[in-house]
């Protein structure tokens, strides 16, 4: 069995963690590719819920086949990104001015929001849809395409910040506060 080269470390994990195999995060890609060609050739996977719809072995050998375009993009094309999402950041730091940045028109802001739109799972380009959505003036509402495993992310952290434990603890006599 093949596995695409586009398939980082990290993702091969994050899948046959889904699956309820925990791999080892200290071996190198080839040993890890290694060790999953056994699993299926053994076939002792078994099949859950998952982000990526795989139901079957059929299934995860075509997806571990084929190219792996969930979080992958080129330097130069996450340049690109980049800078759009900077230039529509600034022009919210610039209290929506048009005059202070370089865009001419909200339909060019619209069209770069629309374009870094795919690329979700970068921060920036969160923020700038945010941004972009907060305007007055904008021409439509526009969401950021995020992947399964970047909302799961954003879940737990949102979990964590609110998770709060206040204790008081009092005596009678003397009084003894414990902040924990």
């Amino acid at each position: 069995m093949f596995i695409h080269k586009s398939h980082s470390k990290s993702n091969m994990i994050y899948l046959f963690n889904q699956f309820g195999n925990k791999l080892d995060n200290s071996q190198t890609k080839n040993e890890l590719t290694k060790v999953i060609q056994e699993l299926v050739e053994s076939k002792s996977i078994t099949f859950e819920e998952n982000d990526f719809n795989i139901k079957n072995y059929g299934d995860l050998v075509v997806h571990l086949q084929n190219e792996n375009k969930e979080c992958k993009i080129d330097t130069i094309q996450k340049e690109i990104v980049m800078n759009k999402a900077k230039r529509i950041i600034h022009f919210g730091k610039c209290s929506y001015n048009l005059q202070a940045t370089e865009y001419s028109s909200i339909d060019e802001i619209f069209s770069d929001c629309i374009y870094i739109s795919k690329y979700g799972w970068i921060p920036s380009v969160r923020r700038a849809c945010k941004i972009h959505n907060d305007c007055i003036f904008k021409v439509d509402h526009i969401n950021p395409v995020l992947p399964k495993k970047t909302l799961k992310e954003m879940a737990n952290k949102k979990q964590m910040k609110r998770i709060k434990s206040y204790n008081c603890k009092i005596t009678r006599g003397s009084f003894t506060i414990n902040f924990e």
